[in-house]
């Protein structure tokens, strides 16, 4: 009880509860709910973190967190007076001119402390862009801009600190995060786990295939690749080195598998939110097209595990180790329904915010048939705290990143990027897919994913119009590799932490996560070329080009593990790796000299695979299972 009096948790159960209040009562005011959202993240942040690493809070954090809190009472108490107002018509009030700059000040501060300097830099750049870029010259000029004006469109609109970004963070991430946070302490992180060791624990490389079910089901409740890994990892990760994989190896499977829980339908990360809301999209339709991509995701992964278990000779898990599927389901099985009951709800119709939260109010309900689920008032409390130290991640850099959207809208740079990608690819599509992929892994180098799809979706986004691209996919292009940055080196922040709990060398997990996603960076090429996996176009166009990229990752794991039956030859992997290529890019032609390349390898693997075993070549010895290590 003693940690919920502390400041920093009475703060968090406090945003919760207001939270819950717009949910259940209404929401308010935008000049009431985003500048009071923005404000508690603020004054968590200042709390939890120190200004200096290693540091401690002293008086001078308690003061920012104050004014961070002052300043949403400024806006709470003058709601009237800036929907009011006119901008660029009535006049700045000073008070508001100073509570602006303070408030910019504190949301980089709180940035630079919370997300490092990576999107600081890139704000504070974008800052200097806005105040000297009319003395650019050419193109990439614009017109002076002075500091009541900067301070007027950022602050008092909704279209700076206090826009979009901020909205979806306030409006409907925060609920699902509260969703998030009830399921996992109620015993849903667990629950899934647990079926996903049942279901394929006893099978070859059983406990990598459960991380990759695990880490796809995890995503459901966390939306956050390194959370992701924490949740899941601490369980699979020592279960794999046990069963016979590296340190790396199971690193890289973990980092990569719980990646793609921002990819998976029906709750896919806080970025998923945003992409419905700047396209305009319905989130089930942005659900809708992820899922085909999202499944091919985790085939590939999955491919890639069986071949790498097949060649080390590795086996799954003793039954005794197995924990019973029907006591799972008697004991938590009914936090599934919470699930089941948040889908319908939108499919329903209902907004995405009373979607969430009567799911989140599910849970604690059902959580009450069972005692090993059964929520009390300190777990609810402890519910509510967690929901909001989560959602700092995701409104801090939202309000960042509103910033830099709104500098790039004032001076024009957004339509001028774009023009200047255009014209880099000539107007061809494929250079510009290269570029744009480019752009979002450097984006994504240690920077939140919903950021990093902010600000590339809004330099780059208009490109893809231009050139025709649907905005579906155009968008979830951007999507997906604002996410692979999280497995791409040199900054891998989700290898680098399945890294820690592997207790192996950093960029040697890295690279073999980037080797095991490489189908993923092939798989969006396929459907900004043919959105008909997107759901985009004829029922028969949408199975074939699924179909033909689902045996392309099949014959990318062979080519990249080298083994089938038996160890492949040269030319082999050869023949599957152009087979993948041909298999994954989405036409007819490429598709049918795939399926031969494809045909050919393993008609010929398979015969070699015969001789051999009539021969009594022997197969890879199994390796002896390691001691029992309890999961940490």
């Amino acid at each position: 009880m003693k940690k919920f009096i502390h400041p920093i948790a009475l703060l968090a159960v406090l945003w919760s509860l207001l939270q819950l209040y717009w949910a259940i009562f209404g929401m308010s005011h935008v000049y009431l709910v985003r500048p009071i959202h923005l404000s508690f993240a603020l004054a968590i942040v200042f709390l939890s973190t120190p200004a200096r690493p290693k540091g401690k809070t002293g008086f001078r954090d308690y003061l920012l967190a104050f004014a961070a809190l002052a300043l949403a009472g400024l806006y709470a108490a003058e709601v009237e007076f800036l929907n009011n107002r006119i901008r660029d018509v009535d006049p700045v009030p000073l008070r508001y001119l100073a509570a602006g700059i303070l408030y910019l000040l504190l949301t980089l501060e709180a940035s630079r402390r919370s997300l490092g300097w990576g999107i600081t830099s890139v704000a504070l750049a974008a800052l200097a862009y806005n105040f000297l870029g009319h003395l650019i010259p050419g193109n990439l000029g614009h017109r002076f801009v002075d500091l009541t004006s900067f301070v007027e469109f950022q602050t008092l609109g909704v279209e700076g600190l206090l826009g979009v970004p901020l909205g979806v963070s306030a409006e409907v991430v925060f609920y699902f995060v509260l969703f998030s946070a009830v399921l996992e302490i109620s015993g849903g992180g667990r629950l899934f786990i647990d079926i996903a060791v049942r279901l394929t624990g006893p099978y070859r490389g059983g406990p990598a295939k459960a991380a990759i079910v695990s880490s796809a089901l995890m995503g459901t409740i966390s939306g956050s690749a390194t959370a992701n890994v924490v949740g899941t990892g601490v369980f699979t990760i020592p279960l794999m080195k046990r069963l016979g994989f590296a340190p790396h190896y199971a690193g890289a499977v973990e980092a990569v598998a719980s990646t793609g829980g921002q990819l998976m339908p029906p709750i896919m990360g806080a970025a998923a939110f945003i992409l419905a809301d700047m396209t305009g999209i319905p989130y089930l339709s942005v659900a809708a097209a992820a899922a085909i991509p999202a499944v091919i995701y985790y085939l590939a992964l999955f491919f890639m595990v069986d071949f790498e278990a097949r060649k080390r000779g590795l086996t799954g898990m003793r039954r005794n180790e197995l924990p019973a599927l029907r006591g799972i389901l008697l004991e938590r099985g009914l936090l599934l329904f919470p699930i089941i009951l948040i889908v319908g709800y939108m499919v329903a119709g209902f907004t995405l915010m009373w979607s969430a939260t009567s799911a989140a109010l599910g849970v604690v309900v059902l959580s009450w048939a069972r005692r090993a689920t059964r929520m009390g008032p300190l777990k609810i409390i402890e519910a509510l705290d967690s929901a909001a130290r989560m959602a700092v991640p995701v409104a801090v850099p939202c309000a960042v990143a509103g910033i830099i959207v709104g500098v790039l809208t004032d001076t024009g740079l957004g339509l001028k990027f774009s023009g200047l990608i255009v014209d880099l690819a000539a107007g061809r599509l494929l250079p510009a897919l290269v570029l744009v992929m480019a752009a979002c892994i450097i984006l994504g180098m240690g920077m939140p994913t919903s950021a990093a799809y902010i600000m590339a979706a809004t330099l780059m986004g208009p490109a893809f119009e231009k050139m025709g691209l649907p905005p579906i996919a155009g968008h979830l292009f951007i999507f997906y590799f604002a996410i692979l940055s999280m497995v791409t080196p040199p900054v891998a922040l989700a290898s680098y932490v399945a890294a820690g709990i592997a207790e192996s060398g950093l960029s040697e997990t890295g690279w073999k996560a980037f080797q095991l996603s490489f189908a993923a960076f092939l798989v969006p090429f396929a459907f900004a070329y043919n959105p008909a996996m997107l759901l985009e176009g004829a029922l028969a166009e949408t199975l074939w080009v699924s179909a033909t990229c689902a045996l392309g990752v099949f014959a990318l794991a062979a080519a990249f593990t080298g083994f089938l039956a038996v160890p492949a030859t040269a030319w082999e992997r050869a023949a599957f790796f152009l087979g993948a290529i041909g298999l994954i890019v989405p036409e007819k032609t490429t598709d049918l000299l795939g399926l031969g390349a494809l045909v050919l390898a393993c008609g010929t693997h398979v015969l070699r695979a015969r001789r051999a075993a009539t021969a009594g070549s022997p197969r890879p010895a199994r390796p002896e299972a390691a001691p029992a290590e309890e999961p940490r």
